[in-house]
C-alpha cells in the first residue's frame, strides 16, 4: 500500500516535470523563467471544480487539481490569467472574479 502511494506520488512527480518543461521552454522562450500569461477559454466556462478541464485559445489544456469552486458562473470565452507559483504550480483566475484555481498543463 505505501509503496503504491510512493509510486504515485513519484509518477505525479514526472507528470508536473513535464508539464513545467512544456511551459517553461518551446514557445515561452527555453527554459528561461515562467512568466504569467493572458488567454481565453473556448467556449463556455461554468466555474471552478476538481478534475474540470479548460482549453485555452491557444490550443493548451489545463486540468484544475485543486477543489477551488466558483459557483454561478457562466461565461463564453471569458479572458483568463495563468500565473505561476511556488514550486511549479499553475493559478487559473477569471477575469472579474478573485478566485483562482490551481490547475497543471494536460497537452
Amino acid at each position: 500500500m505505501v509503496e503504491q502511494a510512493v509510486e504515485q506520488a513519484r509518477e505525479e512527480g514526472r507528470q508536473q516535470a513535464q508539464a513545467d518543461a512544456q511551459v517553461g521552454g518551446g514557445a515561452f522562450g527555453g527554459a528561461g523563467p515562467r512568466e504569467k500569461f493572458e488567454s481565453h477559454i473556448v467556449g463556455e466556462f461554468t466555474g471552478f471544480g476538481r478534475g474540470q478541464r479548460y482549453t485555452l485559445a491557444n490550443g493548451q489544456v489545463w486540468e484544475q487539481t485543486d477543489a477551488s469552486t466558483l459557483a454561478g458562473v457562466r461565461l463564453t470565452d471569458p479572458q483568463v490569467t495563468l500565473t505561476p507559483g511556488m514550486l511549479g504550480a499553475w493559478f487559473l483566475r477569471v477575469d472579474g472574479y478573485n478566485t483562482r484555481a490551481r490547475v497543471r498543463l494536460v497537452n
